[in-house]
């Protein structure tokens, strides 16, 4: 196979620079994907469709390079030798899947790296990807990327893959997407709640990176979805209020105090541009503010989070913010760094943290396709902090929904975690 040609540098969107300075203050910063299979793939196969991936969006087959102020994407030069690829047997599928999903990846690249695990009960493909190069839809975009690759490898051996004939889109495009009336209704972006949980941890170490996951059935999940049916109410509200109600059991807040429950966005709806863009980041975090009431019924918290939402949405759910994060960014990357750092001298100072929610969404397992074999289960998994962590990351595959939690094992107590996990499936039993 011979790569297609294309240019050496690629730039780097404010959203990819903002999470690299990230890393530096408290934040692992990998996405995962694990696809499991009750058949066998081809590894030799799927060693060459990881390859082409890396013609396909050329990103994920570069370096990050960072100057004082500018920050851009490298293409590597040695891709064929520094294949981000593995085989390996296993007899403890889940433990090494999740070693598998929490390697950290390097910001000199490659930008993603694909595990084949080859249980006693079928493969399964791991994809672990730099959340600097991509955010949860990217990673989604990407196991279908995948799938397609091995696919038409298995037809035509000699398949070559085309780099994508648009640039990555970035805040701009997002912005530019919108018309006037839009624009307006995009300015009345709802205000900023502030991190004000008092969420302990053993240490604030980052090592040690494991996860924890609560997966509900279809049958659940059929029923959680009806209950939001008949009241109004979306998944995402849904899941947010469980997992606001469960944190609250944990760590009790003082009643009556909004207290922050950040949850991310993807503005990909917006662009000009219909159809296939290439793998980007697009994601930003938003701000509810939920004042807790002991004894409140479920359905009042609901109502209550489903407003904020609906604001959220009538805002075009923080567009506006992501435009001012690209400003900042703008101030260069040595500034940002240095800006960056002191607020989270601060936010450390304070003791304070915000659990924070991400709803990838729904696995295509039409798309999941790799030649005859389509997975029985799959499920994405998203970032975790130093210290103190509380991130969960909710997909669904074939009406299985699997709510991830990251979190270093050397800093938070895992059976905390569980216990929150724990108490967000006792909340949607309310359901």
């Amino acid at each position: 196979m011979t790569a297609t040609s294309g240019p050496s540098c690629y730039p780097a969107t404010a959203n990819d620079v903002a999470t690299h300075v990230a890393r530096a203050f408290g934040q692992h910063m990998e996405l995962g994907c694990r696809l499991v299979f009750d058949g066998r793939l081809d590894p030799e196969v799927l060693r060459r469709a990881v390859r082409l991936s890396l013609d396909a969006e050329p990103v994920l087959g570069c370096a990050l390079r960072t100057g004082f102020f500018k920050v851009w994407w490298e293409r590597l030069g040695d891709l064929d030798t520094a294949l981000p690829f593995s085989v390996d047997s296993t007899l403890e599928a889940d433990r090494d899947a999740v070693a598998c999903l929490t390697a950290p990846i390097d910001s000199r690249g490659p930008q993603v790296a694909v595990h084949l695990l080859q249980a006693e009960a079928g493969d399964e493909v791991i994809v672990s990807m730099s959340h600097d190069a991509a955010d949860g839809q990217g990673v989604k975009q990407y196991a279908y990327l995948l799938a397609d690759l091995y696919s038409r490898l298995l037809e035509d051996p000699g398949y070559v893959a085309a780099p994508p004939g648009i640039a990555r889109p970035s805040a701009e495009d997002v912005w530019n997407g919108l018309d006037a009336s839009q624009r307006g209704r995009a300015n009345h972006t709802p205000p900023m709640t502030m991190p004000n949980w008092k969420i302990p941890s053993t240490a604030v170490t980052g090592r040690d990176r494991t996860l924890r996951e609560l997966r509900l059935p279809p049958e659940r999940f059929a029923a959680i979805k009806a209950y939001g049916v008949a009241r109004g109410a979306s998944i995402n509200a849904l899941m947010l209020t469980a997992f606001f109600r469960a944190v609250a059991r944990s760590y009790p807040p003082p009643a009556g105090r909004a207290m922050s429950l950040p949850f991310t966005a993807d503005h990909r709806r917006y662009l000009q541009t219909r159809g296939e863009i290439p793998i980007t980041n697009l994601a930003i975090s938003l701000w509810l503010g939920v004042a807790f009431s002991d004894g409140e019924e479920f359905a009042d918290t609901l109502e209550r989070v489903s407003a904020q939402l609906d604001a959220w949405r009538e805002a075009l759910w923080g567009v506006k913010s992501l435009v001012q994060a690209t400003g900042m960014v703008r101030l260069g990357y040595t500034p940002m760094r240095l800006l960056m750092g002191m607020v989270s001298a601060m936010s450390a100072k304070s003791g304070m943290t915000s659990p924070v929610f991400t709803n990838i969404g729904i696995l295509d397992d039409e798309r999941l396709g790799f030649g005859g074999q389509v997975p029985v289960s799959a499920r994405l998994s998203g970032p975790a902090a130093f210290g103190a962590s509380l991130v969960p990351t909710i997909s669904t595959y074939r009406d299985q929904l699997t709510v991830s939690m990251g979190f270093c094992g050397a800093d938070m107590d895992a059976a905390s975690v569980e216990k929150v996990l724990w108490d967000m499936d006792t909340e949607l039993s309310l359901c």
